[in-house]
């Protein structure tokens, strides 16, 4: 488990609440092009950003890798 999750369970961090925008503006972008707009964070960071928001039950991806989307299963995330 995680101390951050259980610790705080309810709040993203910076990056995860700048993916929750991504995807809210394109359900169908894909981690790599996540990636590339956010910048400064690698693939394995982005990556890891997202099983932690669908751990949290706030993302879910349905359909395949390349033609699936984001579904944003939480709408009252605060993003700034």
């Amino acid at each position: 488990t995680n101390y951050y999750t259980n610790s705080y369970p309810n709040k993203q961090s910076e990056v995860q609440l700048q993916i929750i925008k991504i995807i809210k503006e394109n359900p169908r972008i894909t981690a790599k092009e996540i990636s590339m707009i956010i910048g400064n964070r690698g693939l394995q960071a982005i990556k890891w950003n997202l099983k932690q928001l669908k751990n949290d039950g706030i993302l879910e991806r349905v359909g395949t890798t390349r033609r699936g989307q984001w579904i944003i299963k939480n709408e009252n995330i605060q993003i700034k």
